[in-house]
């Protein structure tokens, strides 16, 4: 597993805020084969919602980042962006 530091700079990197800024986050996760571009169109519906969005590790911007790709690593990175 990667040490925390280490998620934490790879998921920001790969975060996207849109909306408010206050009141409590809704956190976009994408399945597989998808990205966070699959929720622009909702997003847009929720302008007074903070929406998080991000790539998970494999896809799209979060491309390059190295194994593993298991739930238990996917987990860590939501965990990570929720706090």
């Amino acid at each position: 597993m990667e040490p925390v530091s280490d998620i934490h700079r790879r998921v920001n990197a790969s975060l996207t805020t849109h909306g408010t800024d206050s009141g409590a986050p809704v956190v976009f996760v994408h399945g597989s084969m998808d990205r966070q571009a699959a929720f622009a169109r909702t997003i847009r519906h929720l302008p007074d919602v903070r929406s998080i969005v991000y790539d998970r590790r494999g896809y799209a911007r979060s491309v390059e980042v190295p194994p593993p790709y298991t739930v238990v690593a996917n987990a860590a990175d939501l965990v990570e962006v929720i706090e």
